[in-house]
């Protein structure tokens, strides 16, 4: 601990100097009255004392020896020293503070993007706790699915355990209806994860004992739905048209343990499932998460074994839930998994989707950081090689050159550090600007994981510190192996000749090279979101209008009336005026909605050999097809169902061509037959085509159209409707009357806003838009990084050939012959870079093969642009140092010798 007491000494060094000058004037004032009893004059007396005591000085710093460190004292006085260095050169420090802070600004955001989304824990105390229980059906998958009764024997075993049945629904207020997300828990639930309310109360267990009807509220809903109404305590809601009390709201940052999904509103199981607020009203349904906390000192395999034994008693066998339908439940093995970053929504996956991107771009921002450090490292070496003649005299005074090395280390990391701070504040702009764009489903993420967490400027200041270390070792190795005494009996000139100049050549090719991989990388990801902004979506989807109309678990499904209320409202909206056309469908391309799959068998054939039998449908009204644009190929459109009440037994259906080309090969599907069933179904459904249209991209833009086929709206009450207008021009007005017409026909029913299907698109291409932005970015960066660092080594060798240059001039060279001269070993350098970066750029491309979308990774077109960018930043970058070669004078540069 001896280094401690002398860091805490450190601390407390200014008091003990002036405590220490008061001691050796104390000693110096009893010395001279000693001398002046002896019979010395106050003069001479006070004389002898300073020569009896010696040099003052050395006493201090003998002192300030048994204090502090030597070595910290040390690199406290160069601290200091190299501050006031940096102060006297504000251009050069400007020009590496900015390069840095780019560097290490976009490392920041990206990490923060990183973090965010695949890094930080759910945002209640000991969330490594947290853990999900799932079970293995061996062959036939695993489910995180179990019934009421399986969690009721689960939870008397030795983990606590709580449940969630989590839904979408609507909510009322004020007699306005908007959709929200729900989750149904039982009593111990926020005991469990060990969170308290910001305002009112949460539910505890007697509310779910009881069964009743009050809800909890997340903070994201009470601001952004409730405008942060401090009377929010105690007001009625309607959920599912269910009445509601509000008794509190949840502390900020927290929604729900799904993730990406963000919950609106909890209320207690029971009471949900009392008023039918979601399904499953049978215990033995398995509808139900469960989430449980093993203890700190529990690994998740103890945890696991605990519960399993008590799994292996009750619940393995099936007893306790109800089997699918023609199945018998198999046996399963019960697991544990970790969810203290929360539970991952499948059908939204953001992990998935954005982890290899911004591990590409922090990959990319880790090469623009190098490409940073390696700018600094040359503003260094010039300004050393600059300083050379301080230097030696330093040396020549007997510093040592490992002091001499901390000065310039100490500098390095004093710019790295300043470099942090200005980066820092980019990387808080550069993201909320991306907040505030549309980034689409990344701001709720974003929303309770904020980018500046801690952790990431922890992650910030190692960067920093790091990169000091690598851009200040070069100037640092030049001090220990060059040869300072030399310059010094030279008057200081220098020489651009030898390894130095090799150095500095080699960090801007380096340079050069590592701009290539990020420009060709963003020229890469451009290409790409462009072949998915103008490729064929099989229907067109300019000025069309969407919007969704939730029916579940309302008075409309809960007496068959869903059919009835769609064509009523199809009626209202159909004679707005500047309405083309109009239709209802369960799911709409890009858009979204609900589709589902059937396995589909053709009459008097056996199932495909490849196994692949399952195929999507989904349910619209006529005018579908034509209000999006989906070209009919043969056959007519879709009709109204004519089929009596009770079981579909047979209809007629349009199929996309897909579909045609897969089920009936080298045939006119026009009046075949193909039966549909679900999974264990005994009943199965004739369908009769009588259409065929187009394949459309439903769900993505990289993915071809699949096999589908179309039914008829009026088959089913289906719970979950898009309505598709299609406007003959204004669409914004017409838009505002269909969200009118509705309400008229069903008032407080949930809806949606009217959303241009265009928009729908462009948030489908978020992922692709902020890569490319961003990659597009850091190769401009790259970019000002290689012209700023190429200029200033034409200018240092410029100024190092001086007297070669006007030589050369005096003996006649042209201004032609010294701008060849000059532009060479700038094109020299850049022809090395570029043969050094061409196979990273390529290898780079295979990397990110998977993100792109019609382009090779070793694309002709991206390398030639990249490649002609760094040879005009190049040219552009050496007019300066041209203009001042010819500008130089023969006899002043001979004079000079």
């Amino acid at each position: 601990m001896r280094w401690a007491r002398r860091f805490t000494y450190w601390l407390r060094f200014r008091v003990r100097q002036d405590e220490l000058r008061e001691e050796l004037a104390l000693h110096h004032d009893l010395l001279a009255d000693e001398f002046r009893r002896r019979g010395l004059a106050p003069d001479a007396a006070r004389d002898a004392a300073h020569r009896a005591m010696g040099n003052e000085m050395y006493m201090r710093e003998e002192a300030r020896g048994v204090w502090l460190s030597p070595r910290l004292d040390a690199a406290q006085r160069d601290w200091r020293y190299a501050w006031r260095g940096l102060r006297r050169s504000p251009a050069f420090a400007l020009i590496a503070v900015l390069s840095l802070a780019l560097g290490i600004g976009a490392n920041t955001a990206i990490f923060g993007l990183i973090h965010s989304l695949l890094l930080a824990r759910l945002p209640v105390p000991n969330a490594e706790e947290l853990v999900e229980v799932q079970r293995d059906f061996g062959a036939k998958g695993t489910d995180e699915r179990f019934s009421r009764s399986e969690f009721e024997a689960l939870a008397t075993g030795p983990i606590p355990l709580t449940m969630i049945a989590s839904s979408g629904g609507s909510i009322e207020m004020d007699g306005v209806a908007i959709n929200a997300s729900l989750d149904a828990v039982d009593g111990g639930y926020f005991d469990l994860l060990g969170i308290h309310a910001q305002r009112g109360r949460l539910m505890v267990r007697s509310d779910d004992a009881a069964a009743a009807p009050v809800a909890v509220v997340t903070d994201r809903f009470w601001r952004g739905r409730m405008n942060g109404d401090p009377a929010a305590i105690g007001r009625s809601i309607k959920v599912n048209g269910q009445v509601f009390t509000i008794v509190g709201i949840t502390p900020p940052g927290f929604a729900g343990l799904r993730f990406p999904a963000m919950t609106d509103i909890a209320v207690p199981y029971r009471a949900a499932i009392a008023f039918g607020v979601v399904r499953g009203t049978d215990p033995r349904r398995p509808v139900i998460s469960i989430v449980g906390r093993r203890p700190g000192s529990h690994s998740i395999e103890r945890a696991q074994l605990a519960l399993a034994q008590m799994w292996n008693r009750c619940c393995a066998a099936g007893e306790l839930v109800t089997p699918p339908r023609g199945q018998t439940t198999s046996r399963s093995r019960l697991f544990l998994v970790d969810v203290s970053r929360g539970i991952p929504q499948m059908k939204l996956n953001l992990r998935g989707q954005y982890s290899r991107i911004l591990i590409a771009l922090m990959a990319g921002v880790g090469i623009l950081l190098l490409a940073a450090c390696a700018n600094v490292a040359n503003l260094l070496l010039a300004r050393s090689s600059a300083r050379t003649g301080e230097l030696a005299v330093r040396l020549a005074l007997g510093a040592s050159r490992s002091r001499l090395v901390m000065l310039l280390v100490i500098e390095s990391i004093q710019l790295s550090l300043l470099g942090a701070i200005v980066g820092v504040v980019l990387a808080r702009w550069g993201t909320a600007v991306l907040l505030r764009a549309n980034i689409g489903d990344l701001a709720g993420v974003f929303a309770f994981a904020p980018v500046l967490a801690p952790q990431v400027l922890v992650f910030t200041v190692i960067v920093s510190v790091t990169s000091g270390l690598i851009f200040g070792v070069v100037p640092a190795l030049r001090v220990m192996r060059t040869d300072l005494i030399t310059p010094l009996k030279q008057g200081g000139r220098r020489s651009a000749r030898g390894r130095r100049a090799l150095i500095d050549r080699g960090l801007v090719a380096l340079q050069m090279a590592l701009a290539l991989l990020l420009v060709t990388g963003a020229m890469l990801l451009v290409e790409t979101l462009r072949n998915l902004q103008h490729t064929d979506l099989g229907f067109d989807a300019a000025r069309r209008l969407a919007i969704n109309v939730e029916t579940r678990r309302t008075s409309y499904e809960k007496q068959g009336m869903t059919v009835q209320m769609a064509d009523a409202m199809l009626s209202r909206v159909r004679a707005i005026p500047g309405v083309r056309s109009a239709a209802f469908a369960s799911v709409v391309p890009i858009y979204g909605g609900r589709t589902t799959y059937d396995i589909v068998t053709v009459r008097g054939e056996q199932s495909l050999a490849d196994g692949d039998d399952d195929t999507w449908f989904a349910a619209v009204t006529p005018e579908y097809f034509s209000s999006l644009g989906i070209p009919l190929l043969a056959g007519r459109d879709i009709g109204r169902s004519t089929a009596p009440a009770g079981p579909i037994t047979s209809r007629e259906v349009v199929v996309n061509d897909q579909f045609a080309k897969k089920f009936f090969p080298n045939r006119n599907p026009i009046g075949q037959v193909f039966e549909d069933h679900d999974e264990g179904d005994t009943l199965a459904t004739e369908n009769r085509v009588i259409g065929v249209v187009g394949g459309v991209k439903m769900i993505g833009l990289r993915a071809p159209a699949r096999p589908m086929y179309f039914v008829p709206v009026t088959d089913h009450d289906w719970p979950y409707l898009v309505l598709v207008v299609r406007p003959y021009a204004n669409a914004v007005a017409v838009g505002s009357a269909a969200e009118r017409a509705i309400a008229s026909v069903a008032p407080g029913i949930a809806q949606g806003e009217p959303t241009l299907i265009t928009a729908s698109i462009d948030d489908a291409l978020t992922r692709e838009r902020i890569s490319a932005a961003l990659a597009t970015l850091f190769g401009i960066i790259a970019l000002s990084l290689v012209a700023v660092g190429l200029y200033g080594v034409m200018l240092y060798q410029v100024a190092e050939r001086t007297a070669e240059i006007g030589i050369r001039m005096a003996l006649g060279a042209q201004a032609s012959t010294v701008v060849a001269l000059v532009l060479r070993q700038s094109l020299t350098i850049v022809a090395i870079g570029l043969v050094a970066g061409f196979p990273l750029a390529i290898l780079a491309g295979r990397a990110v093969t998977s993100q792109l979308y019609g382009v090779a990774p070793y694309s002709a077109w991206a390398l030639a642009v990249a490649g002609g960018s760094l040879v005009a930043v190049a040219i552009a970058a050496s007019l300066v140092p041209v203009r001042r070669a010819i500008a130089v004078d023969p006899l002043t540069a001979l004079r000079a010798q």
